[in-house]
């Protein structure tokens, strides 16, 4: 290898250093904690269709902060992601046509912060009879789309305490430093090989 050939080699490396620092540190900076918290249902006393008094509600909300202590109001703006199961139907916010009703998204706390009052009702838009699933601290209430299955329940359901999970994005930068290195490897490969082809021409 010639004096040029190792000072690019040194600035390579030198730079790939100094940029994957730097990703890593952006990348620090740049995460998310999520808090979530668990709705577990007491099952179903009414049924007809394709439910049984084996079914219930059961689901999650996912926050962008946490509820605090002694909370009350709207969940929309801090709200990030849902998922509710019936037994027969699941809604979630990735759900084609999913809307909540207006109004449906309220919570409140009690003073160490546990779930107490709450109601949310998830929507599929689409032409009446509409699938839903709505819990409210008194009932919970599910419908399919077709009409003929739904039930209900005039109990209590559960929350759990909030569990955080923290995600870290990939930096923009990682896919052009993967690609920068694969091109100093293209490039030492191509060097070698030139070299050895001259030594056997020789």
């Amino acid at each position: 290898m010639s004096i040029s050939d190792r000072y690019i080699a040194r600035i390579g490396v030198l730079s790939g250093v100094i940029l994957l620092d730097a990703m890593l540190t952006m990348s620090s900076a740049s995460a998310t904690t999520y808090y979530t918290y668990s709705y577990t249902g007491p099952n179903f006393t009414v049924v007809s269709g394709a439910y049984t008094t084996s079914d219930n509600i059961s689901g999650s909300v996912t926050l962008t902060q946490p509820l605090g202590d002694s909370f009350s109001g709207p969940i929309s703006s801090i709200l990030y992601a849902f998922s509710f199961s019936d037994g027969v139907q699941k809604i979630s916010s990735s759900t084609t046509g999913v809307y909540l009703f207006p109004g449906e998204d309220y919570f409140g706390t009690g003073l160490t912060g546990l779930i107490t009052s709450w109601a949310f009702e998830m929507n599929i838009a689409g032409p009446a009879p509409q699938s839903y699933i709505a819990t409210t601290n008194g009932d919970d209430i599910v419908e399919t789309d077709s009409g003929a299955s739904g039930a209900y329940v005039l109990k209590l359901g559960n929350w759990s305490s909030a569990t955080t999970t923290t995600t870290t994005p990939l930096p923009a930068a990682l896919p052009l430093f993967a690609t920068g290195l694969g091109a100093m490897g293209l490039l030492s490969w191509r060097r070698k090989r030139k070299a050895a082809a001259s030594i056997a021409a020789a």
